[in-house]
């Protein structure tokens, strides 16, 4: 099976007709046949070829009618990549970023702010990529309302467009996603990072490994009458953990106070940093019956001894992701919490270091005991939830120095990276760019 990617500009003649597609000589040996089945995402139509001297344009072009480049939204200026593979021309790479349920927040502003750096790609590699939410999306047409990058004038703009084949989902919260995603596999296409499980499904699923149980800490899911009440009992020192949130949100953590009754609650309900509150037993118990915690899917975990750095609790990052099938290790940060915290999380003001600050000389040894376990974790999850597909993972590790070994906090299915440009730039771009790198392996290109 004979195949290529040529660079090309798509160009229109005024008397072509509308079934046809004009193809330079030079390109002749890679068309099996006279019909051509031209693709752009899950958009296609099917033309006849002719052949043209190439000599008359300076620049490598193939000629559509007008009707089927608005119809693809093909811009007349740019220069795009395809791939011929026996009757296919497929038009690429072009990667589909699914944003979420509030549509009015998705401007060219937003974008801007949240994938600019990430544009550089699409000169380097010449992706496309194409920013919607489900809302604008007309599945019956096989289009979608979007935000696109032009790299002419370096803006984003709205436009409607094909949806694309390969689908990089960004956003975790979308009423009709399960839909959605069974009618572009329907379709043909793929979405990654389909899946977000929820903290306590995972640990009942890792519970039921020989190997992963052993690094993860007490937990269960708050479900019962007195449950609270054994852990205060029972236990120095607890955490109380939203199922669903992300980035410290929601976050509890109780400690009883030496020599009193009273115990000691971190409150990282509402701000960054923790509202610190002395409570009796009996206060306490009311506390969190007014705020029907349980209602809201909470797990009470067992607080990990964290290494300190500097007198301030870290805890480590690792951004796993794929460029081909197989799961690599792209970014590792040590996040630290700030002065008198205990939340490590950048979002909250932590501070992130490179490993080899905090483990010096050993750096390697962690370095390799990590991505072992990462991996095996990251496969662990694919062989659960076969039907999904995942492509990036973001992994929280911490490091019990009572245990002396790595221990799992949690598993993120949309991890935030820009903590690593302030000390290691090349794992920055490595981490930004892999998915897009992925989804154009994808595509065939």
């Amino acid at each position: 099976m004979m195949s290529a990617t040529f660079s090309v500009v798509f160009r229109s003649k005024i008397k072509q007709k509308e079934e046809t597609i004009l193809v330079p000589t030079c390109l002749r040996k890679w068309f099996t046949y006279k019909q051509i089945q031209l693709t752009y995402g899950l958009a296609s139509c099917n033309l006849t070829i002719s052949y043209y001297d190439e000599r008359e344009n300076d620049s490598l072009s193939i000629y559509v009618h007008k009707n089927v480049q608005k119809e693809l939204a093909l811009h007349k200026k740019e220069s795009y990549q395809v791939r011929v593979d026996q009757n296919e021309l497929t038009i690429g790479p072009y990667i589909g970023l699914l944003l979420g349920d509030q549509p009015a927040n998705y401007t060219a502003a937003f974008m801007k702010e949240h994938y600019e750096e990430r544009m550089k790609l699409q000169t380097q590699l010449g992706v496309r990529v194409a920013a919607f939410s489900i809302k604008w999306v007309d599945l019956e047409q096989t289009k979608t309302k979007a935000l696109t990058y032009c790299v002419e004038t370096k803006k984003w703009k709205e436009e409607v467009v094909p949806i694309p084949k390969i689908i990089y989902r960004r956003h975790l919260r979308q009423d009709e996603f399960n839909a959605f995603k069974k009618q572009i596999i329907q379709k043909g296409g793929t979405i990654f990072n389909s899946n977000r499980p929820d903290k306590w499904e995972l640990h009942a699923y890792f519970s039921e490994d020989s190997t992963l149980k052993s690094v993860l800490p007490e937990t269960e899911k708050w479900t019962k009458e007195g449950q609270l009440e054994r852990w205060l009992q029972e236990k120095p020192k607890f955490v109380l953990k939203p199922i669903l949130n992300s980035q410290g949100r929601g976050i509890y953590m109780i400690t009883k106070l030496k020599q009193s009754n009273q115990f000691l609650v971190y409150d990282y309900a509402k701000t960054d940093q923790a509202i610190k509150r002395k409570l009796t037993k009996k206060a306490l118990l009311r506390f969190f019956h007014k705020r029907k915690l349980r209602s809201k899917d909470y797990l009470i975990q067992e607080w990990i001894s964290l290494k300190k750095w500097e007198s301030r609790p870290f805890d480590v990052r690792v951004f796993l992701q794929k460029e081909t099938t197989n799961w690599q290790v792209n970014g590792i940060e040590c996040r630290q919490a700030q002065v008198k915290q205990l939340i490590t999380n950048f979002s909250k003001g932590g501070r992130v270091l490179p490993l080899n600050e905090i483990f010096g000389g050993n750096t390697k040894v962690k370095e390799a005991e990590i991505e072992q376990l990462c991996v095996e974790i990251a496969n662990k999850i694919e062989s659960i939830y076969q039907d999904d597909h995942f492509a990036e993972l973001g992994i929280d590790l911490a490091f019990d120095v009572k245990q002396k070994r790595f221990v799992l906090i949690e598993v993120n299915f949309r991890p935030g990276y820009k903590g690593l440009k302030l000390f290691d730039e090349d794992a920055y771009y490595r981490v930004a760019w892999s998915p897009f790198k992925y989804a154009a392996k994808m595509e065939g290109f």
